[in-house]
């Protein structure tokens, strides 16, 4: 074994092999999106840490009592009424500073309750189960064992350091030589077995080694003493363990299913004493469980090397039955020992078929050809040929402003609620502006589309993640994506490590939204849930405007007007790039106009506000419903 030893790691280079796998690992690691982590702790993860110093470890009666207060003060913050303090400005009840403290109030409530309801989440877990259930900080430790992916690295590893064993000595024709050796083809064959399994095993180490570093440095691994349950994806796991105790399981287990597949390729590179018919079909058998078990729990039953590879699933012990279903299904700690005795049987097997493969003793696979047909599944199974669940996103359609019509000198631009459609005013013609959608979307409301008489610029929304501004040329009806915005659902957003982009949940999931936008002096400006965007048509380059909660975009004059969550009215200035607030009260709307705008008052009536609010003229006679054909925005 010793000699086997010096071919494989001095000879062969594979301790070489071993470092770039390692190092490739530790970069795929660190962009391996981390799916289970709790991502109300990941959004609020300085206030969460903040709590975690006083909450961490054991449920006691000083920790509950902590809870409960800031629980308190979270509601007190909560009573202050936004819409009863509007009510009450506009009947004259309230001042502008008791309105404003009243909505800053609730504000802070509001974020402080998101802040808090990690912890409240973690509060419910360890009530009910206080014994088995710590409070801690468990996205590193998640991110570790939780992510249960096919590791493709460490796969490729044990094949390149086990077929080159046995396929080199048929390749070179040094087998017979070999065999003519005191130690004799059954002895050869154990210790190049044994030096394999080595490998294996100190491959699937190293592999876990890069991601307990990666998950160290990016997240930390805090607090291993505490129960295995204190993990929300554990919360379910029979095994009485610590975290630690936990990780060192799903190293074993991803141990196992190294020597698993080492003996596995050893034994098919004996059979047919060719590395590419090693390699094929060695890949074709890990890849048909894969495209059968990968989505079910029978990968934890069977006795396959998938189940091993993805380690963590044992320790969970309660999952869906299928992707998507309320049924769930357990894998115990006696289903886990009968797996493991199967596949200890069934690895002592391949063993044994590699050693008499390996001295000669004919087998009858060997003296037949291997039928075309076997070769064609094959075929089919390495391109991934096989019945799997559709993914169909959530299409929605298209939209339009509240006006639902707009008039230029050559078309109308309208809508029936279903469809956006285009009628040319000289031929009578139609034709619709959403050409390529799909039969079962609908026009959402609340979305904008806008015109400047020869180019419709309209919202398409490929998901609620997704969105595009198009630009349709109505002579040619060419179309062209003139901006895009896309928006995670906590899952694509990246820490840096060393240069390495990390993926973590580190912002809420929320509905990507452009309220209102039109476009002026080729700048594409924008309305959205996070703030103003402008978007300049031919450098692609944004920029924020103003950062926050707006409503009521107009545009007059070389300035934007928009209302804050606050009711004031907000001027920038779209050449010098200055924002100020104009001190005209709280307003509840406001439409562009010819050198002002129309504002509708909290308080009740309608004004005539000069662009740069020092002149606020009262319009008695207008009434604000017949406001509500002006297009906003334009």
């Amino acid at each position: 074994m010793k000699q086997e030893s010096v071919k494989l790691f001095l000879r062969h280079r594979a301790w070489l092999l071993l470092l770039i796998c390692f190092l490739l690992r530790l970069g795929t690691a660190c962009l391996q999106p981390n799916r289970e982590a709790d991502w109300q702790a990941e959004v609020s993860r300085g206030a969460y840490l903040r709590h975690m110093a006083v909450l961490e470890g054991r449920l006691t009666d000083e920790k509950r009592a902590y809870i409960e207060a800031e629980n308190a003060q979270i509601r007190e913050a909560l009573s202050a009424d936004p819409i009863a303090a509007h009510r009450a400005y506009a009947d004259g009840e309230i001042d502008e500073q008791e309105f404003d403290r009243t909505v800053l109030l609730h504000r802070s409530g509001s974020e402080r309750e998101q802040e808090f309801a990690a912890i409240n989440d973690c509060f419910l877990r360890v009530s009910e189960n206080p014994d088995r259930v710590y409070f801690v900080y468990p996205n590193g430790w998640i991110w570790l064992m939780g992510n249960d992916s096919t590791d493709f690295v460490l796969i490729m590893l044990i094949m390149l350091l086990t077929v080159p064993m046995i396929c080199n000595e048929f390749s070179t024709g040094m087998y017979p030589i070999l065999r003519t050796t005191a130690n004799g083809g059954a002895r050869l064959y154990a210790a190049k077995a044994g030096v394999c399994i080595l490998a294996a095993v100190l491959a699937a180490v190293l592999m876990f080694a890069a991601q307990v570093i990666c998950c160290a440095a990016v997240l930390g691994l805090p607090h291993g003493e505490y129960p295995l349950q204190s993990l929300r994806p554990f919360a379910q796991s029979p095994y009485a363990v610590s975290i630690c105790g936990g990780a060192l399981l799903t190293l074993l287990n991803r141990c196992i299913g190294a020597v698993y597949l080492a003996l596995l390729m050893l034994c098919l590179s004996a059979v047919f004493r060719r590395a590419l018919s090693a390699v094929f079909l060695g890949t074709a058998s890990l890849l048909l469980p894969l495209m059968l078990f990968s989505q079910s729990d029978a990968k934890y039953r069977l006795p396959v090397p998938l189940g091993f590879l993805h380690a963590a699933g044992y320790l969970r012990g309660t999952f869906p039955a299928s992707p998507g279903s309320q049924e769930t299904v357990t894998v115990t700690v006696p289903q886990y020992c009968g797996v493991l005795a199967a596949s200890a049987g069934i690895m002592v097997l391949l063993f044994c078929i590699g050693m008499i493969a390996y001295t000669g003793i004919p087998l009858r696979i060997r003296r037949r050809r291997i039928p075309p047909c076997m070769l064609c599944v094959c075929a089919l199974l390495l391109t991934g040929c096989a019945d799997s669940t559709p993914q169909n996103p959530d299409w929605t359609g298209f939209v339009f402003d509240q006006t639902k019509c707009v008039r230029t000198d050559r078309f109308t631009l309208q809508s029936d609620g279903q469809e956006l459609w285009l009628e040319f005013l000289d031929s009578g013609g139609r034709a619709r502006v959403c050409r390529d959608c799909f039969p079962d979307t609908d026009i959402q409301h609340g979305f904008p589309y806008f015109t400047d008489g020869k180019t419709v610029w309209y919202v398409r929304r490929y998901s609620n993640y997704h969105l595009a501004v198009i630009a349709l040329d109505t002579d040619d009806f060419s179309e062209k994506t003139v901006y895009e915005l896309e928006s995670s659902d906590n899952l694509g957003h990246r820490d840096l490590l060393f240069g390495l982009g990390a993926y973590l949940p580190t912002a809420r999931p929320e509905l990507v939204d452009i309220q209102c936008f039109f476009v002026h002096g080729g700048q594409l400006i924008m309305q959205q849930s996070r703030g103003i965007f402008c978007c300049d048509l031919d450098t692609g380059t944004e920029t924020c405007l103003y950062d926050g909660y707006s409503r009521g975009l107009a545009y007059t004059d070389g300035a934007l007007y928009f209302i804050d969550a606050f009711s004031d009215l907000y001027r920038y200035d779209l050449t010098d790039s200055v924002c100020e607030k104009l001190p005209v009260g709280k307003l509840d709307g406001l439409y562009a106009a010819e050198n002002g705008l129309y504002c509708i008052a909290v308080r009740g009536g309608v004004y005539f506000v000069s662009t740069d609010g020092s002149t606020v003229t009262p319009l008695p006679d207008a009434d604000p419903s017949d406001l509500e054909g002006t297009m906003k925005g334009v």
